[in-house]
């Protein structure tokens, strides 16, 4: 059971340090006051663009027998800059109801220029070029929580909204005997993310050995990327409905189970322009089981049981196509399945 401090005032840091490659700078404040807490923190790096040198040989061999060899090497000077802050607010109404809420900010870019050579089966070429990425975040959560009189048990809801923003630009010249004045290509492409989550727990103990939790969650996504023709923008939405119920109590003096079930619905559709609307609707149970033994000297033997779901991100469900590096091309595909 974690305790809260009872210490009142204000107290606060400031941080940073100067390099020959990066810089950082932090703040951070909190402030009590009765039932009223509040906490903020500011922070920044920046690192100045510094020159790697990549190499890489790729041998491949398919099942027909042949084969495709690339050798390629170069740099790039890419600069790293970005901030993050937060504001916390959490206040207590009495001993048994609390509310918080926490928003964050987060921002980084990196990029610059870049030059490759490439030997392709023998073949030379050379890539000059030029990549902008940036990703700026915001997370916004409210949670209430109720205890009562009677131990363990508890009430809380909380929402959560978390939205972002990722701009990637980039623009390649490729030299080679097929393209002796020079192959161009650029693309700008802007991801955004948008996230609501909201969830309800409930956790009641019949007696000291008997416990019982319930609790629903949903999470409503949206996905857009916006390319500079608008015939390839994409929509990706993605909705989520769960409710779980576990009761946990002992089977003897050394014994205990844990056991329960979640359900989660899913709804997915998304549309391109040359795939239209498509729909992916689902249902999945979980079941999760855990029986534990107390052993001699405090220790405890566990058995346990659950499955889970990893849904894909978003950088795996973008269809942008990012060619940066010509002969790496990274592209997302909606139809992933969790």
């Amino acid at each position: 059971i974690t305790k809260k401090s009872t210490a009142q005032g204000v107290s606060g840091s400031v941080n940073a340090s100067v390099g020959t490659r990066q810089n950082n700078g932090a703040f951070n404040l909190t402030a009590k006051t009765g039932r009223l807490s509040v906490n903020t923190s500011l922070g920044t790096n920046l690192a100045y663009p510094q020159k790697s040198l990549t190499e890489f040989i790729t041998n491949t061999t398919y099942l027909n027998g042949t084969t495709n060899s690339i050798s390629q090497n170069g740099f790039s000077k890419w600069r790293r800059d970005g901030y993050n802050g937060s504001l916390g607010l959490d206040y207590d109404f009495n001993a048994y109801n609390n509310i918080s809420t926490t928003a964050k900010i987060n921002s980084f870019s990196n990029g610059g220029p870049s030059e490759t050579n490439y030997i392709i089966n023998n073949i030379g070429a050379a890539n000059i070029g030029d990549m902008e990425m940036t990703f700026r975040n915001l997370d916004w959560n409210v949670d209430y929580r109720k205890t009562s009189k009677k131990e363990g048990e508890e009430f809380s809801i909380s929402a959560q909204l978390s939205t972002g923003r990722n701009p990637t630009r980039f623009s390649n010249t490729l030299t080679s005997a097929a393209f002796p004045t020079g192959l161009i290509t650029n693309s700008n492409n802007t991801g955004k993310n948008n996230e609501y989550t909201f969830q309800t727990d409930y956790t009641y103990p019949f007696s000291k050995a008997t416990v019982l939790e319930v609790g629903a969650k949903a999470i409503l996504r949206d996905i857009k990327s916006q390319f500079d023709i608008a015939a390839q923008d994409f929509d990706y939405n993605q909705n989520v409905g769960a409710a779980y119920g576990v009761i946990a109590f002992d089977l003897s003096k050394k014994w205990k189970f844990k056991g329960g079930v979640r359900a989660e619905y899913t709804r997915i559709d998304f549309n391109t322009q040359n795939s239209g609307i498509q729909k992916n609707d689902y249902l999945n149970l979980f079941p999760s089981a855990i029986l534990s033994r107390t052993l001699k000297g405090g220790a405890t033997l566990k058995l346990s049981y659950n499955r889970r779901v990893q849904r894909p991100t978003q950088n795996y469900l973008n269809p942008f196509r990012n060619e940066s590096d010509q002969f790496n091309i990274m592209q997302g595909n909606p139809q992933l399945d969790p």
